[in-house]
């Protein structure tokens, strides 16, 4: 049953997978341009790379929208799965009373029925109501975590974007110094590669918090669930004695 409605905590969290999109290689566009000749063509070479780093944040973007959306999406469908089988479950119950009371001649038969309804009907509403709380719990967990990952990323991003500009920046600074084309080139690669080195330890996301959260969520389902078989145990072997 948890198994059904628990969001894949995995895929939520996969924006560190989305984030690692970032990771372009400057080190492609100046492996084109040796020694001076990158000087040469360092507005294009600075062109080439801002492109990189242009899609690669709209893919983000553009990423964290469908998860989102994922999210909203995968939890409503859940929701009215779980709806679907209690509402099947109800009309179940239903049926079954009413053949009890087919059943039942006595009066004594008849009470027994009516206190066996009563008491499963309150042991159903406890275990949703138990099952309901931890899921709320868990989306609340899930969703605090999301956000801040989230807002890591925007950082991170944001981080990512001034080191390369700065990097840039210099290269194109020291060109203009006369320069020679290979010291320029050299540091800005090692620049890149550390900007992708921050980037990709930046992006080690905790994901202890979620996974704590899906465990209680399981826990709490199968003690609601142990909780309601007891009652039901209870309740229908006191029916039962009714009926002897």
């Amino acid at each position: 049953m948890t198994s059904n409605f628990k969001e894949n905590t995995i895929n939520v969290l996969g924006l560190s997978f989305v984030a690692l999109l970032l990771l372009i290689s400057p080190k492609l566009a100046l492996a084109a341009n040796t020694n001076n000749q990158f000087c040469d063509n360092i507005d294009i070479t600075i062109t080439q790379i801002n492109k990189q780093v242009d899609i690669k944040i709209n893919n983000v973007t553009n990423k964290k929208t469908e998860q989102l959306q994922t999210l909203k999406n995968r939890r409503e469908e859940r929701n009215l799965l779980i709806q679907k089988q209690r509402s099947e479950s109800d009309r179940q119950m239903v049926l079954r009373i009413e053949k009890l009371y087919k059943y039942a001649k006595t009066p004594v038969q008849k009470q027994a029925v009516e206190k066996f309804k009563n008491e499963v009907s309150n042991a159903i509403a406890t275990r949703r109501a138990a099952i309901d709380q931890a899921i709320q719990t868990y989306r609340k967990t899930l969703d605090a975590v999301f956000d801040e990952n989230r807002t890591v990323i925007d950082t991170v991003v944001k981080n990512f974007q001034a080191e390369t500009a700065k990097a840039l920046n210099q290269a194109k600074v020291e060109c203009n110094q006369q320069s020679t084309g290979k010291i320029a080139r050299q540091r800005l690669m090692a620049k890149s590669q550390t900007a992708q080195k921050h980037l990709t330890l930046a992006l080690k996301f905790n994901t202890q918090p979620a996974t704590q959260a899906a465990e209680a969520l399981e826990e709490a389902t199968e003690e609601a669930t142990k909780t309601f078989n007891q009652a039901l145990q209870k309740a229908q072997t006191e029916l039962s004695k009714a009926f002897r």
